[in-house]
């Protein structure tokens, strides 16, 4: 029920402000199955099922199409260790879970901020767009099944 009511307010949120395209990362490719929480010894995928996680991704695309919003889906990778000012991509740019610091030009930004600009910076740029993604009928982007080191190169390519 929580998650449902937030879930609604994004929703009228996106709507009263003219909102109609929303992108996220397209997290189902990764499956962290060997990876255990150490706060409560278990193991991601077995938390995500016992929370019911999975089923958040799906009322968010079902409320969003219901107002006309286009969800659109973007590969996770890099978005956490780019640079949105200079292109630069490394680990060691992310400092750690809250902090981003470019190791190239500096600039500093909460992580996750960072994170969504990259994400943005995807939809936006046209090159990006038909490099990274398919779109289906309803003009919602794809990501289309690329290995990290292509999707590297085209980030790269296009900074």
């Amino acid at each position: 029920w929580y998650f449902k009511k937030l879930i609604h307010d994004v929703v009228k949120y996106l709507k009263e402000n003219n909102i109609t395209d929303v992108v996220m990362e397209d997290l189902s490719a990764f499956v962290k199955t060997f990876i255990k929480n150490d706060e409560f010894e278990i193991k991601y995928s077995r938390l995500v099922r016992l929370l019911r996680l999975s089923n958040i991704k799906n009322w968010f695309n079902y409320q969003c199409e219901k107002h006309g919003i286009r969800v659109h889906l973007t590969s996770p990778c890099y978005s956490s260790q780019q640079c949105p000012v200079c292109g630069s991509i490394s680990r060691d740019n992310r400092k750690n879970q809250e902090e981003f610091e470019c190791t190239e030009c500096r600039h500093s930004a909460n992580a996750d901020l960072n994170a969504s600009i990259n994400l943005r910076n995807r939809f936006m740029s046209d090159a990006l767009k038909s490099e990274l993604h398919i779109q289906d009928e309803f003009g919602r982007l794809i990501p289309k099944k690329l290995k990290k080191e292509k999707i590297k190169e085209i980030l790269l390519e296009y900074v």
